[in-house]
């Protein structure tokens, strides 16, 4: 997990972050193919910069690990098609459950 240093009031913003072992399976699944990277590698060097832009902003990072079949389940119950605005949510989602079991 990657972090800034704590500063009041810094926003924490929550990463989807994915394992190259789940990347073929996360690609068949996903509505947005078109808008993915090709690639493991190319979607981890443009997530890694965005983590340093986010990072020297003085925004707290926190990645969530996204697991293609949580997400298809997640997915499913609500009634969301997997693309990534729902992605996003997902992310969204978890760290308010890991906050709550911080508590």
């Amino acid at each position: 997990m990657a972090r800034a240093p704590k500063r009041a009031g810094a926003a924490s913003l929550g990463m989807g972050w994915y394992r190259p072992e789940d990347w073929d399976r996360l690609l068949q699944m996903i509505a947005d193919r078109d808008s993915m990277h090709d690639t493991y590698t190319e979607w981890l060097a443009s997530a890694r910069q965005g983590e340093r832009d986010f990072l020297a902003r003085g925004h707290l990072v926190e990645r969530v690990m996204v697991d293609p079949d949580e997400l298809a389940s997640w997915c499913l119950i609500r009634g969301l098609v997997p693309d990534g605005a729902t992605r996003a949510e997902f992310v969204s989602d978890r760290m308010r459950l890991a906050a709550r079991r911080r508590l």
